[in-house]
């Protein structure tokens, strides 16, 4: 399994560039319990952008059925883990659930606009896609 570093390097600009626009609001307007939720939301929106990455790349030089099993089985796992840890850091640690779900949800766009982007263009080399 080779990883796509291009890839990687765009999803740590778009992050990187995120934090750096939301670094002043952050830090001047957001009280700690808001910042508890949005770097919890953060967290658990890298493990689930950097896994499905791992899973696209694993299984990508497979047959087309085996490839779609292992993407939706990845989807699936994603969000059972993403929903247990939600449940998990509103009812034990106690974060507040409207910051961490609002910005979860962001975070989802986010990460959901980088996969298209990472299955396009893998198409488009393997020549699946003609490109547009």
């Amino acid at each position: 399994m080779r990883f796509d570093r291009h890839f990687l390097r765009i999803s740590g600009y778009w992050f990187g560039g995120v934090a750096l626009a939301l670094l002043y609001p952050f830090f001047a307007w957001a009280s700690d319990e808001v910042r508890e939720g949005i770097l919890a939301a953060a967290g658990l929106s890298l493990f689930y952008h950097f896994f499905g990455f791992i899973i696209i790349e694993w299984s990508w030089a497979k047959s087309n059925l085996a490839f779609l099993k292992y993407v939706l089985a990845g989807i699936t796992f994603r969000l059972v883990i993403m929903a247990i840890s939600v449940l998990v850091f509103v009812k034990i640690i106690g974060i507040q659930p409207l910051s961490l779900l609002i910005s979860l949800m962001l975070f989802y766009v986010l990460n959901l606009m980088l996969e298209i982007h990472f299955l396009q263009k893998k198409a488009t080399q393997k020549g699946q896609v003609k490109p547009t």
